[in-house]
């Protein structure tokens, strides 16, 4: 059973997902909530398959809590805006969301969007223990966290997917087409753009501490997509279970 909760949605919208996803999981438990100490209380006690937050409160507020939110909970977390500027999508993302939608939002968008960001999120689940190691770099799946000089990293889904889709290739370009797809699956309908992406290589290049004004980690390579560089170029690449 889908354990769904929604925060700062007003009665309108919280009816409207409510409809949607009872329509497409009928017996799918949905908690909502306008108080951010009741969400985070919530999020102390359970943990939720997917979470829903209207940032339809002030910008910086609704983003503050979005990161308290995921300091909290391993949940996916979807955005909801009234804004698509670059700029707005790129702070919902930055944040730490899996996924940003416009206002107002259709029935189909939002539910492709959702089984997207939760077939990751169960995929993911089925891989711990699955480790890609790349010189320096160590990622085990299931986890979105990633040892990286030895050090802990923790990393969005899609982050994870993006930067775990690079390594397998690295030394080898990536075409942007293919890892929107590898992040955000190739039968989900409404596809992000290549804006989406290029906000998660930089956030990724933050977290590696890879110079934006000359990457050396993760390389653009200029209108055809991006290049991981192994750190190691003698160690080779290997997928191990862990024992």
């Amino acid at each position: 059973m889908l354990n769904l909760l929604v925060i700062g949605s007003s009665i309108e919208t919280a009816e409207e997902i409510h409809t949607c996803f009872k329509l497409r999981w009928p017996d799918c438990w949905i908690q909502t909530t306008n108080e951010t100490r009741t969400a985070l209380s919530l999020l102390e006690q359970e943990t939720p398959d997917l979470i829903i937050l209207d940032n339809s409160i002030p910008e910086n507020d609704g983003l503050l809590l979005a990161e308290q939110i995921l300091q909290r909970s391993g949940a996916p977390l979807i955005i909801l805006g009234d804004q698509s500027s670059a700029t707005h999508v790129a702070r919902a993302l930055e944040s730490g969301a899996d996924d940003y939608i416009k206002k107002p939002f259709g029935h189909i968008e939002l539910l492709a969007r959702a089984n997207a960001v939760l077939r990751r999120s169960r995929k993911a689940t089925t891989q711990q223990g699955v480790r890609l190691v790349e010189g320096n770099l160590s990622m085990e799946l299931g986890t979105w966290e990633i040892l990286f000089h030895s050090k802990r990293i923790k990393l969005t889904p899609i982050e994870f997917s993006i930067l775990y889709h690079l390594v397998k290739h690295s030394d080898t370009v990536v075409p942007r087409d293919e890892l929107l797809k590898a992040a955000w699956g190739s039968t989900n309908p409404i596809t992000p753009k290549h804006q989406h992406l290029r906000v998660h290589i930089q956030h990724l290049r933050q977290k590696l501490r890879d110079d934006p004004t000359n990457p050396r980690i993760i390389v653009t390579q200029w209108r055809t997509g991006y290049k991981y560089i192994a750190q190691l170029s003698d160690t080779k690449r290997r997928v191990k279970s862990r024992s």
